[in-house]
């Protein structure tokens, strides 16, 4: 099946994480999202990077070096963009927070509030729950597809 979505696309650290875990069993399923989809511009957050490396170094316990490389290559083979928080993005942080009710949710918040705040008005993520509240994002779980 090819996805249908085109412009541009944040794509959150859970996606990114059973794409390098061949032992996921969303393993294939982040693999056939990647490599069908076309016309898609992919946009990674900084903070995302972080919180990637953390799982795979911490949890998996593979090293530093080889998760650096992997990431690296994942990235440049599906032409992300990696972007940051801009000067703005702690006042549009606010703004959501103060919009919409959450208890825990301040990292998520956060998070959409950098894409936001960087034209990014597309999600894809496998947590659509975590984000469903914000209405200024469009929120996509691409597994749901294959």
């Amino acid at each position: 099946m090819r996805l249908t979505f085109s412009g541009n696309w944040g794509v959150d650290s859970n996606i990114i994480i059973y794409a390098l875990d061949r032992q996921s069993v969303f393993f294939k399923k982040a693999e056939a999202f990647f490599n069908q989809a076309k016309g898609i511009n992919f946009y990674i957050t900084q903070q995302n990077l972080v919180e990637i490396e953390k799982v795979i170094i911490g949890f998996y316990r593979i090293k530093k070096e080889t998760v650096i490389t992997n990431l690296e290559r994942f990235l440049s083979a599906f032409n992300f963009s990696i972007i940051s928080p801009l000067p703005t993005t702690l006042s549009y942080y606010h703004k959501l927070l103060l919009s919409y009710p959450a208890k825990d949710a301040f990292f998520d918040f956060y998070l959409a509030a950098t894409y936001l705040d960087n034209q990014i008005n597309n999600f894809f993520t496998v947590n659509t729950k975590d984000f469903l509240t914000i209405k200024e994002l469009r929120v996509v779980n691409p597994f749901s597809y294959f």
